[in-house]
């Protein structure tokens, strides 16, 4: 059986691709339905290490490096590659265009400046030039300059969002809020632009002091699928403080806290109206308008799988608002899901302890060290995290997963117990934590205690598929219950048909019970869900083995060694290799790998 995706249960899942928008990127996008624990280590850069000692001092050596650390969003590496390519060729309308977008990506506004009014006369990425030089000049207070910046630009595609929310802020950055909202009713071309418009709109006239407009574009703003945005709540239960509208404040943070029980920033925000505090994170200028409007756009992007222009557009946001914490706090979800784990500690380490933010922050850190081999001192922040709030849950979660990845299985379970232990109620969503409890005891041995945490996972999350699976497989392992085993897998199939790694599960499973014929069918559908996988591969051979398609079994098993093997199987693979399996004895095979 495969159950190394269960490894990962709890981590966060951001399946990000390049972005073809506005982005000079090959990159292509993947999609996984579920994951296995990702390797640890340093950032993924190996065009760094390589490259940078190894690239020759050629234009195309280091146009090609360039694009090697592109690949590997190492976006510090590419643009230092293509700024010397650039150097060598300063014509080349490539390099130039590369060079500006990886600076962009890296946050080196500053350096890319000098590039952009080149490439905006090119044609490509105009659009974004005319972007950036328009957020330096409301960086700068040169709000004339910003509006010329973007005069003439086709509102179309995603500049139809982009270019008129600048270009409303930066009139209304030279107090022409008029204008501004004139530049808004550019986004009435889309409607899936709608919320954007009503949203700028309350904010733009909250500035300019006109409250009664305010409210009336804050509550359609309210009634659209923006409503359930943290930073609309956010925005309009401080509108409606300032207004004297405390209940209806309330109101406001209660609702969207009955769908988002443990959001930081709405918590804050009504211990922040109890205790009489004045609330936080108005828009009081022009420049911090566009840099929501920015924020906005980067979180529509990230939506959409498109994390390197969702990057580009943050790293501008906070050029124009360094303390923007939701904004770092995406970024740094984006560059861990790139697996650039100290850019993703950059960019929690901004944010203040005085943010609500914060507490998340130091969590994702310390995942972020587990991930460049600094599990020790992940560790020790986390358990003083835990230590400093008695209803601390998150940082236990966090800690135990790092035990887990470092298959410290009885640590983990303890983690995973004591965060158990501080909930003040069971409910529906913590099914998470009895699976992942489960999992660790039963890697530990403790079967039986594991067999309760997985019962308690289906009490809570009735036929959750990867639930089912584990339990179904562990009791066909063990020769009990095997019916209803078999019956739990066959469901957990018919909910996920494509994942690979429980359709993995359900041939392993009729292997075991000797029904060879049928395990070959799903085993071989297994491996054309999961090539890569060298398990999957390893139980195909010995199904396929015990039907007697014996050169086919030792391609499998070949196969499976290539792809890299747990060191701990490939002794018993090579056996196989040498001898075949032993007769009639399913439980010879190398890999039943119960548990991953």
């Amino acid at each position: 059986m495969t159950m190394g995706w269960a490894k990962s249960i709890l981590a966060r899942k951001v399946c990000l691709a390049a972005a073809g928008l506005l982005i000079l990127s090959g990159c292509a996008a993947t999609e996984q339905t579920t994951t296995r624990a990702s390797a640890g280590g340093a950032d993924a850069s190996g065009a760094r290490a390589v490259l940078l000692a190894n690239a020759t001092a050629t234009l195309s050596g280091d146009y090609l490096a360039g694009n090697l650390a592109r690949s590997e969003r190492d976006t510090d590496a590419a643009a230092q590659f293509y700024l010397r390519a650039l150097d060598r060729d300063p014509d080349d309308l490539i390099l130039l265009q590369s060079a500006f977008v990886a600076l962009l990506a890296d946050g080196r506004i500053g350096d890319a400046l000098p590039l952009a009014d080149r490439v905006r006369s090119i044609g490509r990425l105009s659009q974004l030039a005319g972007v950036v030089m328009a957020t330096n000049a409301i960086h700068d207070g040169r709000f004339d300059a910003a509006v010329a910046a973007l005069a003439g630009a086709p509102d179309t595609g995603f500049n139809g969002l982009l270019s008129p929310l600048i270009r409303a802020w930066a009139e209304a950055g030279r107090g022409d809020f008029d204008a501004a909202l004139d530049n808004l009713g550019a986004l009435d071309k889309q409607s899936a632009f709608a919320p954007f418009r009503d949203y700028h709109a309350a904010l733009i006239n909250q500035l300019a002091g006109r409250n009664d407009a305010a409210a009336i574009a804050y509550e359609a703003t309210m009634a659209s699928r923006a409503g359930r945005s943290v930073r609309v709540v956010e925005s309009y239960g401080a509108f409606l403080r300032l207004q004297g509208q405390a209940d209806a404040a309330r109101e406001v943070y209660q609702e969207y806290l009955d769908s988002v029980p443990d959001n930081p920033a709405i918590n804050q925000a009504l211990a922040r109206l109890d205790a009489g505090q004045p609330p936080t994170g108005q828009i009081t200028a022009a420049a911090a308008g566009a840099a929501e409007a920015l924020y906005g756009s980067a979180s529509v992007l990230a939506q959409d799988s498109a994390s390197d222009a969702a990057a580009m557009y943050l790293q501008l946001a906070l050029y124009l608002r360094p303390d923007f914490p939701i904004g770092q706090t995406l970024l740094g979800d984006i560059m861990e899901a790139n697996e650039r784990w100290q850019a993703a500690i950059d960019a929690y380490q901004g944010i203040a302890a005085s943010s609500p933010y914060s507490r998340n922050a130091r969590i994702r850190t310390a995942w972020a060290l587990a991930k460049l081999d600094r599990s020790e001192e992940a560790a020790a922040a986390l358990s003083q995290l835990a230590a400093d709030d008695p209803k601390e849950t998150d940082a236990l979660v966090t800690l135990a997963d790092i035990y887990r990845s470092d298959e410290r299985f009885a640590d983990a379970a303890a983690a995973y117990g004591a965060a158990i232990a501080r909930l003040p109620s069971v409910e529906e969503r913590h099914w998470t934590l009895f699976y992942a409890r489960g999992i660790a005891l039963e890697r530990s041995g403790e079967w039986d205690a594991a067999e309760l945490d997985f019962l308690k996972a289906l009490e809570l999350k009735h036929d959750h598929p990867l639930v089912l699976n584990y339990l179904g497989y562990s009791w066909i392992d063990k020769g009990v219950n095997i019916e209803r085993a078999r019956a739990m897998i066959e469901r957990a199939v018919e909910q996920r048909p494509n994942d690979g790694y429980i359709v993995d599960s359900l041939g392993w499973a009729l292997f075991r019970l000797g029904k060879y014929e049928e395990a070959v069918v799903h085993l071989e559908r297994a491996v054309e869900l999961r090539p890569e996988d060298p398990v999957i591969n390893d139980h195909l051979g010995d199904a396929l083995w015990r039907v007697g398609r014996h050169l086919e079994a030792r391609f499998q098993w070949r196969r499976a060694l290539w792809l890299g093997p747990e060191k701990a199987d490939i002794p018993a693979i090579e056996k196989k290799l040498e001898n075949g399996l032993q007769p009639d004895s399913p439980r010879n095979a190398a890999t039943a790998n119960s548990a991953g």
